[in-house]
């Protein structure tokens, strides 16, 4: 009789497949650093992007993502993309 193959070949080619599809799309991360709460509207959000932080202000572009920054207020920021919106508070990652 021949030997039944092994299941750690096929997990490893899975795996490798899993790994070379994750690493296609990298995701860069923002973090809110703080708000500028200034006169209407010249406030602006301190994003940190890549190490770097930015100032961003209201009707802005954050970096490449498409996230635009729509508003801030009491320390947390209302972005939006695509119809999505979301708002961050200072500190938080997105």
């Amino acid at each position: 009789p021949l030997p039944a193959p092994t299941p750690s070949a096929a997990s490893s080619s899975q795996s490798s497949n899993a790994i070379a599809t994750g690493s296609a799309e990298p995701t860069i991360k923002h973090t809110l650093m703080g708000v500028l709460e200034l006169e209407a509207g010249k406030s602006a959000a301190l994003i940190k992007v890549k190490g770097k932080t930015k100032r961003v202000w209201l009707g802005e572009k954050i970096n490449s993502s498409g996230w635009i920054l729509e508003s801030v207020t009491n320390q947390t920021a209302t972005i939006s993309n695509q119809g999505q919106v979301r708002s961050i508070e200072v500190g938080e990652t997105f």
